[in-house]
C-alpha cells in the first residue's frame, strides 16, 4: 500500500467519474478536498488495505473486497466495493463482525478522508459539501441494500433456495432474463456461505432442470417461474 503524493488534479480522471462526486465540477472537487485532511493510496492486486479509525475510505479506481473472520478463524467474503458502484468502504465494524480485513481485487486507488474534516460544515463551501454529503448518503444506502440482500439470502437454510434468492436480488426486468453476476465462483460461494463444489452442483442441477443457463459472468433465467 503506497501513499501517493500530488494534488487532487493529478487524480481528477478518477475523481470526476466517482459516485462520490456526481454533479460536482472539477474545481469544486479541488476546493472541497483543500478543506479536508486526506491521502491517496495505491494498492497492487491482493494487497491489504490498512485503514485508520476516524477516516472514510473510498475506492476511486479498481475493486476492493472486505472479509470477516469468525470465531474459528475462517475467512468469508463480506462485500465487494467497486469504484463505479459502491465506493464507500466501512472501516469501523463491531459485532457481529469484530474482525474486518480488506484486500484489493485489482490494482486500485483509494481516497482516505478524515471524516470530521468534511462533516463539519464550512460556510465557504457549504453548497459543495451538501451535495457531496447527499452523494455519500446515496452510496451508503446502496451498500446497505447489498448487505440486507445478502442477509436475506443467507437466512435460507437450503443451498438451492439461497442461490435462487440471490438471483432474485440481481434480477431486473428491464434487462430481460439475463442477470450479471459481479462475483467469481469462489467469491459467490463465500457470499452465500457454501463451498464452491456445492454452488456448482446446485447451479448444474438448476441448469439440467431447464430453469437457468449460465456462463462465467451471467445467469440466464430460462423459466421465469423460478422467481415466484
Amino acid at each position: 500500500m503506497v501513499k501517493l503524493t500530488g494534488t487532487p488534479d493529478n487524480f481528477l480522471e478518477y475523481l470526476r467519474v466517482s459516485p462520490l462526486f456526481i454533479g460536482i465540477e472539477d474545481e469544486e472537487i479541488e476546493r472541497f478536498l483543500s478543506t479536508c485532511s486526506y491521502s491517496f493510496y495505491k494498492l497492487s492486486v491482493n494487497e491489504e488495505l490498512v485503514t485508520k479509525l476516524g477516516y472514510s475510505v473510498f475506492v476511486i479506481s479498481g475493486v476492493v473486497a472486505t472479509y470477516v473472520l469468525n470465531d474459528q478463524g475462517e475467512r468469508s467474503l463480506a462485500n465487494i466495493f467497486k469504484a463505479e458502484v459502491n465506493p464507500l468502504i466501512p472501516t469501523d465494524i463491531g459485532d457481529p463482525y469484530p474482525t474486518l480485513m480488506a484486500y484489493s481485487k485489482k490494482r486500485s486507488l483509494v481516497l482516505s478522508i478524515e471524516t470530521d474534516s468534511y462533516m463539519k460544515l464550512n460556510p465557504g463551501i457549504i453548497s459543495i459539501q451538501t451535495r457531496i454529503l447527499q452523494n455519500i448518503v446515496s452510496i451508503f444506502y446502496a451498500t446497505t441494500k447489498v448487505v440486507i440482500d445478502r442477509t436475506i439470502c443467507n437466512s435460507e437454510v437450503n443451498s438451492r433456495k439461497r442461490i435462487i434468492m440471490y438471483i432474485k436480488t440481481l434480477y431486473n426486468s428491464d434487462n430481460g432474463n439475463c442477470v450479471t453476476v459481479p462475483l467469481t465462483r469462489k467469491d459467490l460461494a463465500d457470499h452465500l456461505r457454501m463451498d464452491t463444489s456445492t454452488l456448482m452442483r446446485e447451479l448444474k442441477t438448476l441448469k439440467n432442470q431447464g430453469l437457468i443457463d449460465y456462463d462465467r459472468k451471467s445467469i440466464f433465467i430460462k423459466d421465469i417461474s423460478l422467481l415466484s
